[in-house]
């Protein structure tokens, strides 16, 4: 859910919080450039498929992007 937070750890062992901004169901290869940008605030994004499966495949992306806090 939006809000919720869960910590990382990078590749020298600094431990990081990010809190979900927004949770998105988009279709399959709609995406926005900017969930995708090198400049700006820091965020994480994760794709992953859902929805309706069509000739084994799905038809939707959830994508969710968070931000640290």
């Amino acid at each position: 859910p939006i809000g919720s937070k869960f910590r990382i750890v990078d590749e020298i062992g600094k431990t990081k919080t990010y809190a979900i901004v927004k949770r998105i169901v988009t279709p399959k290869g709609v995406y926005k450039k900017d969930w995708f940008r090198l400049n700006g605030d820091r965020q994480l994004v994760l794709v992953t498929c859902t929805g309706k499966v069509v000739n084994h495949s799905y038809l939707s992306n959830l994508v969710i992007i968070a931000a640290p806090i």
